[in-house]
């Protein structure tokens, strides 16, 4: 709505925006994970979900919630907006996470793909703090990196290779008891998104790793994006619009890195 705004400067989006906004920073100070941050706290305003972390179900509203706070400050400077997306970032940073240091046999499981888009957010937070000359005050860039090398570590896939070169995915749900279905890899275009989270990774550390491993994840997601071996003769909104909004940030710093030239044609 703020970018239809801009684009436009049609004032009832920006009146929509500015209301989706503020509803979403009363949700997050409120909300009883978050209360140990905010005095004033009621507890009730479940911004976050049920989930104690970046598990379950848990990455998305975290995300999604992150990300309405970080365009609301981008706009305003409010330093309201900011509070909760740092509160936020704080809450769910990768030391806290039970998964992290890999299996540890409980029945509760992370969707890799809903990791992905809650690394997405962060990514938008980090530039918007460099943009506003703000310290990096609770390490989300090395919240970031843990999660990308999670990721590589405990629910990566290898594919098998296709011309161009080698693939990878991930499950659709990695089970933190390491059930059979942590070995079923979902080709989608979600996979983009991970490319695109792993090229950020690039982008913060430097290392030539994870952009080769986002290169891999862009394989498998742009050359199946339905389910592997599909035609590409039909594909849902859902998957439209992921092709639409999602790899752009890896085909960027794919396109910059040097040895990009010397594979010119290969994805």
């Amino acid at each position: 709505m703020l970018l239809a705004y801009y684009l436009t400067g049609y004032e009832k989006a920006l009146e929509s925006a500015f209301e989706l906004a503020d509803a979403i920073e009363y949700r997050l100070r409120n909300d009883s994970h978050l209360c140990s941050y905010f005095p004033d706290c009621s507890g009730e305003g479940y911004g976050l979900g049920e989930s104690a972390g970046l598990y379950d179900n848990g990455s998305r509203p975290a995300a999604n919630g992150r990300e309405i706070a970080t365009a609301a400050y981008r706009a305003t400077a409010a330093p309201r907006y900011q509070a909760v997306a740092d509160a936020v970032v704080d809450w769910a940073r990768a030391s806290a996470q039970p998964y992290i240091g890999g299996p540890n046999g409980a029945d509760q499981m992370v969707k890799p793909w809903m990791l992905n888009l809650y690394l997405r957010a962060l990514a938008d937070y980090l530039e918007m703090r460099a943009e506003f000359g703000l310290a990096d005050a609770y390490d989300g860039r090395g919240s970031f990196l843990a999660y990308a090398d999670w990721l590589h570590v405990h629910p990566w896939l290898d594919l098998a290779p296709i011309e161009t070169g080698p693939r990878a995915g991930y499950p659709y749900e990695w089970w933190f008891d390491e059930r059979a279905e942590n070995r079923e890899a979902s080709i989608t275009n979600w996979l983009l998104l991970g490319a695109d989270a792993l090229a950020y990774a690039h982008r913060l550390s430097g290392r030539a790793e994870h952009l080769e491993w986002a290169t891999r994840l862009f394989r498998t997601g742009s050359r199946d994006p339905w389910y592997e071996g599909d035609a590409n003769t039909y594909s849902s909104t859902k998957e439209t619009a992921n092709g639409v909004a999602f790899g752009h940030l890896f085909l960027h710093e794919w396109a910059n890195h040097p040895w990009s030239r010397a594979n010119a044609g290969r994805r």
